[in-house]
């Protein structure tokens, strides 16, 4: 950004707390609707509707949009299957060193996939 582009920036900045508030608003009501909206992108590709202008379509929004959110969804539903599987094999591994049965095998694995885990973040 050049000089001129942040200071015109600086002179839209809200002046009073009144504007402060009402922004915060908007934001709300767009946080809102792009929950809304990923959790109609998330049942129409759960109904099979994977196509991205199928999406866009129905829900009246860019494909671009429609790519995003499917990315965004996708990479949701990544996270929070490394960090189920994390948590059940760590659990697994406390509770086989506990029972004494552990092998050196399960703790190469647990080890193993730790590292996996700890690089894909």
């Amino acid at each position: 950004m050049t000089y001129k582009e942040i200071s015109h920036v600086n002179n839209e900045l809200p002046k009073h707390e009144d504007d402060l508030t009402s922004i915060d608003k908007a934001l709300t009501r767009c946080r809102k609707h792009i929950a809304w909206r990923r959790q109609k992108v998330f049942t129409m590709l759960v109904q099979g509707i994977t196509s991205t202008y199928d999406i866009a379509s129905v829900l009246k929004v860019s494909q671009s949009t429609a790519v995003r959110d499917c990315r965004y969804l996708k990479e949701q539903a990544a996270r929070e299957l490394r960090t189920h599987i994390t948590e059940r094999v760590t659990l697994n591994l406390i509770a086989l060193a506990k029972s004494k049965r552990a092998t050196t095998a399960h703790f190469a694995i647990g080890l193993y996939w730790t590292r996996v885990t700890s690089y894909h973040k």
